[in-house]
């Protein structure tokens, strides 16, 4: 029992250091941004599974694109790193901009499982879902 307990630490003790080395410190910000990356991901499979169209394909993109987010605030704070800034100017910045975009897709997923959705949150959603229009782009 002694060598499981042993073998336990070791593998908090690496995964701690894993994440304190690609994430720089484990503060609020970086629990924000996991806390609305799991309620985007969990809104999104309610939204799904309300409409009645689950799809495992979607789901492992997005638990993908979770990835890539994490990736991208790791890549912040090695530039904090390589920059030598006294804080994490950098990953901040990351969080701060994915942080809002969760935000925005988890009022999305509301929307999509049939909640209420205030008028200028609709507006902003509808900002984000358009796609590019290459005659707005010609006649600008």
């Amino acid at each position: 029992m002694e060598k499981f307990e042993s073998i336990n630490r070791l593998f908090i003790f690496l995964g701690g250091f894993t994440a304190s080395a690609l994430f720089g410190d484990f503060d609020y910000l970086i629990k924000c941004i996991l806390g609305l990356m799991a309620f985007d991901y969990l809104t999104g499979f309610a939204a799904s599974a309300i409409n009645g169209n689950l799809s495992s394909t979607k789901g492992f993109k997005g638990l993908l694109k979770k990835f890539v987010i994490i990736m991208v605030i790791c890549s912040g704070h090695i530039a904090d790193l390589m920059l030598q800034t006294e804080g994490n100017y950098v990953r901040d910045a990351f969080i701060y901009a994915y942080g809002a975009l969760e935000l925005i897709s988890i009022a999305e997923n509301a929307g999509r499982a049939g909640l209420p959705v205030p008028s200028f949150m609709k507006r902003v959603i509808a900002l984000f879902q358009e796609k590019e229009n290459p005659e707005k782009e010609k006649s600008a």
